[in-house]
């Protein structure tokens, strides 16, 4: 580890810059013929202060369909007082001696390079700062550090050109018309409930609400596995269960042993077979468990991009949400903030999060005890923040003796898509067998 003495002596080094490589650029758009649409550069990515003001001046009249050249890049600066920090005259005339760049794509990466280094080195300033200040928790340092780099890669990615843009969406739309039940996102395993969502699409949050032992673990855990048998790296925080608790619900819906046996490891030789070898193909899939209890929002998403840096993971799944730190202090801020976060993890990450979510208690009073959004436990933010929200039914829960007797309602079960963003609200047919922790497709009823 190195000293305070040595981490101050390379703070005292000139932050890395291509000042040539920017002289160039800017002498190509004075008296070049580029564009300053083919310089995907910001102001303040430029090193030298004057080269700032230039290329301010300079995408000012473009923007303005004015020539640029020498008199009107000087006129430009003149009008907003910054002649004098450009250099000056004598300085533009110097630029344009500068040779045009005829690699120009290649010095704008370049110049970009220098311009992150110089931002991380302002972000390790920052935390070195926080570290001796003390003035806050370590984790909160690191979720700073996390959100600020991430930032850094967010505005590499962000500036795609909109041929691209148009391509991908064609390539998709092309696939979707030809192929009937094409999934663009993350297959569910339930293909009624695909062809509303197309699968899950990166950014999204998906809210998977019940009450209790309607079997919304069951059904987030069945949708994990499913993705992550088809190569989609999944990362599962289970908040409530332990990792040996999961991997029994995994086990059991994998190889149709009742859940019950897991517990002793009564199996029969032909049920320890099917045990077994769903132990070797679990084994291989791209799962990951987070079972520690009392995580805050912070700490999800900080742990949510060490595994999205580590294992490239593709789909989170958060059960549930009331159990997340924070929830139940008093008032609606600590909700939004937690909604809110869960919704900035999909999309600065760019994945789907599927969120469980319990449901208030006052449905249980209606008639018809089907979920509506207005069920949303205490949170408007959830309601409003999600781009897919789910309701998890099933009238046996609440059947009366007589209706118990006729078992009309047994194994029945309703996915009611009642939010969706980019798609179309419904309802699945679903059936549920608990002895496997398993849902199936049901279209026989």
């Amino acid at each position: 580890m190195r000293s305070t003495g040595d981490i101050n002596m390379i703070f005292d080094k000139q932050p890395p810059n291509n000042i040539d490589l920017e002289e160039s650029v800017l002498s190509s758009l004075i008296i070049g013929s580029e564009s300053i649409d083919d310089v995907f550069l910001q102001a303040d990515e430029f090193y030298k202060p004057a080269h700032v003001e230039i290329f301010k001046a300079i995408k000012s009249l473009q923007g303005q369909n004015i020539e640029v050249d020498l008199l009107s890049v000087t006129n430009k600066l003149k009008e907003s007082n910054t002649l004098e920090v450009a250099g000056g005259v004598s300085y533009l005339s110097r630029l344009l001696d500068c040779p045009v760049s005829v690699n120009l794509e290649y010095y704008v990466k370049k110049i970009k390079e220098s311009a992150n280094l110089r931002k991380l080195i302002t972000i390790s300033h920052s935390v070195t700062s926080s570290c001796y200040n003390k003035e806050k928790s370590a984790t909160d340092i690191i979720e700073n550090a996390q959100r600020d780099i991430s930032d850094i890669g967010a505005e590499e990615t962000g500036k795609t050109d909109i041929k691209d843009i148009v391509n991908s969406t064609y390539d998709k739309l092309e696939k979707l018309r030809e192929s009937d039940g094409f999934v663009s996102g993350i297959p569910s395993g339930y293909s009624k409930l695909d062809k509303h969502t197309s699968g899950f699409q990166n950014s999204d949050l998906i809210l998977i609400g019940a009450r209790p032992s309607m079997g919304k673990t069951t059904l987030a855990v069945n949708i994990a596995r499913y993705a992550a048998f088809n190569f989609y790296p999944v990362l599962i925080f289970s908040l409530e269960m332990s990792n040996e608790q999961l991997t029994h619900r995994l086990l059991s819906e994998m190889s149709e042993v009742n859940g019950m046996k897991f517990k002793s490891a009564s199996f029969s030789d032909s049920e320890w077979v099917r045990v077994k070898s769903a132990t070797g193909n679990l084994y291989e899939m791209p799962i990951h468990i987070v079972d520690k209890t009392g995580l805050s929002i912070n700490e999800i998403m900080s742990i949510t991009r060490s595994f999205k840096r580590k294992h490239k993971i593709s789909l989170v799944v958060l059960d549930y949400i009331q159990l997340i730190s924070g929830w139940n202090k008093d008032g609606q801020g600590p909700k939004a903030k937690i909604s809110n976060g869960l919704k900035a993890i999909a999309k600065s990450l760019n994945l789907p999060v599927i969120a469980l979510t319990q449901l208030n208690r006052n449905l249980e009073r209606r008639d018809d005890k089907r979920p509506i959004m207005s069920d949303l436990r205490e949170s408007g933010a959830l309601e409003q923040d999600a781009d897919i929200a789910m309701f998890l039914y099933r009238h046996e829960v609440y059947e009366t003796k007589e209706e118990q007797l006729i078992g009309a309602s047994k194994g029945k079960a309703e996915l009611l898509i009642r939010k969706n963003r980019q798609g179309s609200i419904g309802m699945t047919k679903l059936k549920f067998v608990p002895e496997f922790t398993k849902f199936f497709s049901d279209d026989n009823y």
